[in-house]
This record gives C-alpha cells, structure tokens and sequence, in this order.
C-alpha cells in the first residue's frame, strides 16, 4: 500500500455494519484494490497477500546471494535482481498473460531458465511455497484463537 498497489481482503465481522463497511472500503480504496471475501477466508488473504510481499523479498534476496556465489558483486547482483523483480512485477499487472504464460515465454526449452525451473520442479519447490502459505494460514488461524 505504501506505493499505490496493495489489495485488501475485507470481510465482514458479524458485528459490522453497513456504513462500517463503505467506511472501511474509502479508507482502503485511497491506496489499494478492495476484495470481498468471506470472514472464514481471512487468514487465507493474511497468508497470500498480507505477508506475500516478505515472500518475494525472500526470493530476490536469495537471488542476489546466488549471484554473490556465482562471482558477481554484491551490488551488481541486487541491482540485477531487484530490476528484473521490479520489471516482472509490472509486466505481470499489465499484461493479460497468466503467471505461468509469461514464465512459459522465457523459458526456452532445454535453455538455462529450463534448467533452473526443472531443479526447482525437481526438489519439490511448488508444493513447498503452497504448503508456507498453508502453514502461514493455520498460525492466522491460531493467533485468531
């Protein structure tokens, strides 16, 4: 929200009100897209949107450390990361390509994002980024409690 593009899970309590609705919703609107989603799936929008951003730090943050292991400068490194984390960001809110397209059109088959995305395949990482977020939703759920 900080820059113009957050999004916010809103749902209401069993104790709100219509007007504690649309207020909410102006205070929201003023720097992020607003979604209705139902009380029960809060925790599934903390885990996915509300600590997603700490998510890809964490990757662009790994990238530049392997970069500092393949024999590039630290500051070379985060600058190539970050650039091409900042221009993946924006090609992925314009475009009408899915997520899986767009990766689909830089991944040259049998090229070296083929064998990077077939290691990560390989070592399981779709389902460990899926099960974080699960266990991201289960401790929402318990500091809920």
């Amino acid at each position: 929200m900080l820059v113009g593009e957050g999004v916010v899970g809103m749902a209401a309590g069993e104790h709100a009100t219509r007007d504690d609705l649309l207020t909410a919703r102006r205070i929201f609107e003023a720097a992020a897209e607003v979604i209705d989603v139902p009380e029960d799936k809060i925790d599934a929008v903390t885990a996915l949107s509300g600590s997603g951003p700490a998510y890809f730090y964490f990757l662009v943050e790994n990238m530049i450390r392997a970069g500092v292991e393949m024999g590039l400068n630290v500051e070379d490194a985060a600058k190539m990361a970050i650039k091409t984390a900042a221009g993946a960001g924006k090609l992925l809110t314009s475009s009408t390509d899915s997520p899986a397209e767009l990766r689909r059109k830089v991944t040259t088959p049998g090229g070296t994002t083929h064998a990077a995305i077939s290691y990560m395949e390989s070592h399981d990482l779709p389902n460990i980024i899926i099960s974080a977020l699960k266990a991201a939703e289960d401790r929402g759920r318990e500091l809920g409690k």
